[in-house]
């Protein structure tokens, strides 16, 4: 399979037309997304309401850059309800109000570290956007009650949930 229809994105033909694919639906972390990268980590849905609150992710040129990034130093910037991250290796995501998710990446590309600049880093903007808490943490099940571990990257949070699920803890 080619990379271009394995990503399901839009495709360049031969006369510089782009030809629209389908946006696929959804479902991660009980957040409705639509698509026309594929997402394999989400869980597809097809039914869906007509006002259904839906982010969008769209694989598209952002020609406004923050500022001549160096090798492997990330940048962020926020104003007027939008939020561009630029992390040299992956690409440039922008989030705007919300409702939109733009990740400006080379199509040949798009693979499971895009997909997760995506869903980790645009999707908890886009819930932030819209006044949710998105926490950086590991959770498990204790007895019907929830124990949250919050920490920095490395701080151990998987290794401690990893820790109580061998030991019968969902």
């Amino acid at each position: 399979k080619s990379q271009k229809k394995e990503n399901k994105i839009w495709l360049k033909s031969k006369i510089n037309k782009y030809k629209k694919v389908k946006k696929k639906a959804y479902k991660v972390h009980g957040v409705k997304l639509k698509s026309r990268i594929k997402i394999p980590e989400a869980e597809c849905f097809e039914k869906e309401e007509e006002n259904e609150n839906i982010i969008e992710i769209e694989n598209k040129i952002i020609k406004k850059r923050l500022k001549k990034v160096e090798k492997k130093e990330r940048v962020f910037k926020a104003e007027n309800g939008r939020v561009q991250y630029e992390a040299p290796e992956i690409g440039v995501v922008a989030v705007e109000k919300g409702k939109k998710i733009y990740i400006d990446a080379d199509s040949k590309k798009i693979n499971a570290l895009t997909r997760l600049f995506i869903l980790a880093t645009g999707l908890a903007t886009a819930l932030y956007q819209r006044g949710k808490l998105v926490l950086h943490s590991s959770a498990v099940s204790i007895d019907g009650k929830a124990a949250l571990f919050i920490g920095d990257k490395g701080a151990g949070k998987s290794t401690m949930a990893a820790a109580f699920s061998e030991k019968s803890h969902q």
